[in-house]
This record gives C-alpha cells, sequence and structure tokens, in this order.
C-alpha cells in the first residue's frame, strides 16, 4: 500500500473464521506488526490516529446507517480501498471505504463519516439482496484497475444453517463497476455439490452450509477455493469452468478446512504462472501452496 512508489507502506488487514464480525489492521515497524485500525460489527470504526498502536476513545467512530453485523468478503484493492461484502435479511451490500492517505506513522487513513464521503453503502448486484449470513455468503473481488468486480450471492435466500432446501448461487462478473454499470459482462448459475458432485472431490456427506469461500481475480481468471480445499479456475472472460486445482501427494491429497472469509491470495507471475496460496487451518492444521501454469 501508498501513495506513491518511493512511499510504500507493508500492512496488514486480518479477517477470521467463516462469517466474520472484525477486520484487524495492522502496520508495519520492522518485522513487528502493530495494531493501527479496526472494523467492528457494532458499527464502530478505529484509526490510530497518533500511531502510538493504543485505543483510546477519541479515535472511534459511529458510523452511521446499516450495521455491518458481520461480513463475508473482504477486499482492498490497489487505491488502497477496503470493500467489505455484508449478507443480511435486509439485503446484502457492499460497504466501499476511501482510504485517504496515510499518517506519518504509516497508519492507513479511513473515515466512518458517510456524510463526508467516507464511505458508501452500495447494493449487492441484483438477485443478491436477501440472505441470512450463517447460512449463505456472499463473496466478491474487485479490481480497481480494469474496474472490474466479480460477485458470489443468493439466489434463493434460506433462514440458518439447519435450513433443509439446498443453497442456490449466482457467479457475475459487471465490467465499468465504478462507473455504475450493473449488467453483468456474463451471469452463471452457481456450482453445488448437490447438484454436479463431479466438481467437488472431497465432499461425500453433505453439509448443508457447504459454500465456496476465497476469492480472488488475477490475471485473466477468477480463482474459487471451496470450503473443502478444491480450487475452481474460472475464466474471467466468460465464466467457464477451465480447471480444478487440488492438492497433491506432499499432503497425502489432503485438504483442511478453508474456513477463513477471504483465506485465498493468488498471484501472477511475469512468466504466466500463477502462485496460489490457501488457508486451511482447520482440520488438518496446513496452509498449502500451488503453482499452475495455464497451457494457453
Amino acid at each position: 500500500m501508498g501513495p506513491g512508489p518511493d512511499k510504500k507502506k507493508l500492512i496488514m488487514f486480518a479477517s477470521g473464521q467463516g462469517h466474520v464480525f472484525d477486520v484487524n489492521i495492522f502496520r508495519y515497524e520492522g518485522e513487528l506488526a502493530v495494531p493501527c485500525g479496526s472494523l467492528r460489527k457494532d458499527n464502530t470504526l478505529w484509526i490510530d490516529a497518533n500511531g502510538d498502536g493504543l485505543e483510546t476513545p477519541d479515535e472511534v467512530v459511529k458510523m452511521e446507517g446499516i450495521g455491518i453485523n458481520g461480513f463475508s468478503a473482504l477486499v482492498v484493492d490497489s487505491k488502497d480501498n477496503l470493500l467489505i461484502g455484508v449478507p443480511g435479511m435486509r439485503g446484502a451490500f457492499i460497504r466501499k471505504f476511501v482510504c485517504k492517505g496515510f499518517t506519518d506513522a504509516g497508519v492507513p487513513i479511513y473515515g466512518g463519516d458517510k456524510e463526508a464521503g467516507d464511505y458508501e453503502d452500495i447494493a449487492f448486484p441484483e438477485e443478491g439482496g436477501v440472505t441470512s449470513g450463517w447460512s449463505m455468503r456472499v463473496r466478491m473481488d474487485y479490481d480497481a484497475d480494469r474496474d472490474i468486480l466479480v460477485a458470489h450471492y443468493p439466489r434463493v435466500p434460506r433462514d440458518g444453517e439447519n435450513d433443509p432446501t439446498v443453497p442456490q448461487y449466482t457467479l457475475a462478473c459487471y465490467e465499468n463497476w465504478s462507473k455504475g454499470n450493473r449488467e453483468p459482462t456474463w451471469k452463471i448459475k452457481g456450482l453445488s455439490p448437490w447438484e454436479e458432485p463431479d466438481y467437488f472431490m472431497y465432499e461425500t456427506d453433505l453439509f448443508r452450509a457447504s459454500y465456496y469461500m476465497g476469492m480472488q481475480l488475477a490475471g485473466d481468471y477468477v480463482f474459487f477455493t471451496f470450503l473443502f480445499g478444491e480450487i475452481h479456475v474460472f475464466d474471467l472472460a466468460t465464466g467457464k469452468l477451465v480447471e480444478i486445482l487440488s492438492m497433491g501427494p506432499e499432503v497425502c491429497g489432503s485438504c483442511a478446512w478453508e474456513d477463513a472469509a477471504m483465506g485465498l491470495r493468488v498471484f501472477q507471475r511475469k512468466n504466466g504462472e500463477y502462485m496460489i496460496f490457501t488457508e486451511n487451518g482447520g482440520w488438518g492444521g496446513k496452509n498449502n501452496f500451488l503453482r499452475w501454469k495455464p497451457e494457453k
């Protein structure tokens, strides 16, 4: 992160497991991560104005409007803006915080005054509105340089994890998102282990809250990891599933639970190869690193 090539700042944004209730922000002093901000489910925002790493009441702002009450997608774009995807029975939405620079201590500046333009709430696209956060998630990633949003959202709401109905999702791509376009470049019915079991390798006793977890746009693809670990790779131009990546013999073909809110990170190298990191800190207790180079 940072305002220019000569002023880069190393910042860490930490979420949590499943349906997440806080975003914690840390700046670095050498190898030491120093707390410098937090976005919380009680609709409050703390930014460490004086850079001492300690929260004081004068640094905490209560935000107006809809309470976030947890979220299920977290994006920091190339302009350092912070976006969270919030499911809810009153309608899923995206809360976008505009980064307004850095303090002298290297703390990213986000504000909690909606009227001043510190943040805005944007309705999740199309039928992705009403959902229970504990039974259906919303996922997204946003490429600010190309102004492309990819979103994964419910077609039919469910009521809690014990709802006996099958989860149904949509995966869609929107170009020129910041310019107000809400017509998808492509939109497909989301894959489901109930209806397309061939695409899901590890789940046999179907868990009613099964869902995709981490999502990231990188290069020409959308990478999406399922709860039990396999990674589905979709063509960004068409939405077509082009590859399924799973664990190899190095870890006995075994995955853990992919249960962090956005526990997938992908980086494209200059040679066309993709480096893929997954958080699998649950059962099995491992994190995985995969290298994939498309044939084309």
